[in-house]
């Protein structure tokens, strides 16, 4: 649904704090005894937005590289799952 608002793009310490969830629900996860994470970045989702050059028309680092916020979160995801399992088979943009 339209709600007539254009969106923002996301400050840098907004993104510090979303990469900052991902690796504080990864803790979680673990610490819940979860053996896979699996980390959900296609089909519009966030992370897709960041890889695909039609959302992504950023001009600072992470629209020249755009797979930069997809590499946070991974490594985010990592720290936090500890020795878990991760699983990001749809980390792609939308065509």
């Amino acid at each position: 649904p339209r709600s007539g608002k254009t969106s923002q793009p996301l400050t840098e310490a907004e993104i510090e704090s979303v990469v900052a969830g991902f690796k504080d629900a990864a803790r979680k996860a673990a610490e819940a005894g979860f053996d896979l994470i699996e980390i959900q970045g296609g089909h519009g989702y966030l992370i897709s937005q960041f890889l695909n050059r039609k959302t992504n028309r950023r001009s600072d680092r992470y629209g020249q590289d755009r797979t930069a916020f997809a590499d946070q979160v991974l490594a985010a995801v990592k720290a936090g799952a500890k020795s878990r399992s991760i699983s990001g088979g749809t980390l792609k943009p939308i065509s």
